[in-house]
C-alpha cells in the first residue's frame, strides 16, 4: 500500500489561500540546513538566517551588501564571539537598513550554547527604521541509546506596534535561510515573530538518522503588524482588529537513509493552527506537508 493510501496529505498552501491568492510557493525541502545555525551574509558559504528582501520589494539589481565582520576565538573559552555590521541599500525603495549585531557560541563537553543580538536602524520605505533580533539556543549530546541529541531555541524578530508613528519597527530579515530555522513548511519569517523550538535527533542502525522538531509560533505585535511567510510576503494583517498572538504549532519529522553515495530523505510536517487563525475567521486551521527526495554524493 502506498504512503498516500495510508495518510491523506494536503499541502501547506490552503493556510495561505485562506487569506490571499497564492504568489508561488517558497523553496522546497532541498534547502537542507547545515548542522550549525549560522546566519550572516558577510561570510560567503555559510547558512544564513539574515535572505534576500521580500520579492514584492526586491530591487531590479542586487548589489553586494557593504559589511564588516570579525570573529574572536579567544574571548570565550571553547567558543567564539562574532561581531558584524551590514548595510542593505535599495534607492528605488528608499531603503537603507543598517544591522549591527553580535553572536556568541561556546561548547563545553556535550553542551553547546549560542546566542545572538542584532539591532537595526536607518530607513525602510522612507520611514525611520528601528528593529531588533534576539536568538538563544542550546543542545546536549547524550549518551543514551541512539546518541540522542536534544536541542532548544528561542527566536524573536520585532514587530511594528504602532503603524501610525512613522517608525517602521518590523525586523528586516535581509538574506536568511528561513527554511532551516522556522519550520520546514515555510509558513513564517523572522519578522514580527516569537518562535520557540524543541528538537530531538537520533542515530539509528545503518547510519540512518531521525530528526523530530516541534515549533511554536506567535506574533510579536498581532493587532498592528502582519504574519509574514518565509519570503517576507504578508499572509494576513489584522489591521487593528482584536487578534490573539498565537498563530500555531508545527511538527516536522525527517528521516534520512543513506545507501553508499545515494541517500533517501523522507519528511513530513503538520501545522496546527492557533487562536490567531480562529480570530481571523480562517477557513483552514491545519495543513500537511510531505516530501521524498534522493541525495547523491560526489
Amino acid at each position: 500500500m502506498s504512503l498516500l493510501g495510508v495518510v491523506r496529505l494536503r499541502s501547506a498552501a490552503p493556510i495561505l489561500h485562506a487569506f490571499r491568492p497564492r504568489r508561488g510557493w517558497p523553496s522546497g525541502p532541498g534547502d537542507r540546513p547545515s548542522d550549525r545555525r549560522l546566519r550572516h551574509p558577510a561570510r560567503p558559504g555559510r547558512a544564513d538566517r539574515l535572505q534576500r528582501p521580500p520579492s514584492h520589494r526586491q530591487p531590479n539589481v542586487q548589489q553586494p551588501a557593504p559589511r564588516v565582520y570579525d570573529t574572536d576565538a579567544a574571548l570565550v573559552p571553547g567558543g567564539a564571539v562574532e561581531g558584524y555590521w551590514l548595510l542593505r541599500r535599495a534607492a528605488r525603495l528608499d531603503d537603507a537598513v543598517h544591522t549591527a549585531g553580535t553572536r556568541v557560541e561556546t561548547r563545553h563537553g556535550p553542551w553547546t550554547f549560542d546566542g545572538e543580538l542584532a539591532v537595526q536602524s536607518g530607513r525602510y520605505g522612507g520611514l525611520d527604521h528601528r528593529a531588533s533580533l534576539v536568538h538563544s539556543g542550546g543542545s546536549h549530546a547524550t549518551t543514551l541509546p541512539g546518541r540522542l541529541k536534544l536541542g532548544a531555541a528561542f527566536n524573536l524578530g520585532s514587530g511594528d506596534d504602532d503603524p501610525a508613528d512613522r517608525i517602521h519597527g518590523t525586523f528586516d530579515q535581509l538574506y536568511p535561510l528561513g527554511h532551516a530555522y522556522y519550520g520546514y513548511m515555510d509558513l513564517f519569517a523572522l519578522q514580527n515573530l516569537r518562535n520557540a523550538e524543541v528538537t530531538v535527533e537520533a542515530a539509528l542502525p545503518r547510519r540512518t538518522t531521525l530528526r523530530v522538531a516541534l515549533q511554536d509560533f506567535a506574533l510579536a505585535a498581532p493587532g498592528t503588524d502582519a504574519w509574514y511567510d518565509v519570503g517576507g510576503a504578508v499572509v494576513h494583517r489584522a489591521d487593528g482588529a482584536p487578534a490573539s498572538a498565537h498563530v500555531g504549532n508545527e511538527l516536522d519529522v525527517t528521516l534520512r537513509l543513506p545507501a553508499g553515495p545515494v541517500g533517501l530523505e523522507i519528511g513530513y510536517g503538520r501545522f496546527f493552527g492557533g487562536a490567531y487563525l480562529r480570530d481571523a475567521d480562517s477557513s483552514e486551521d491545519t495543513a500537511d506537508f510531505f516530501y521524498l527526495q534522493t541525495l547523491v554524493g560526489f
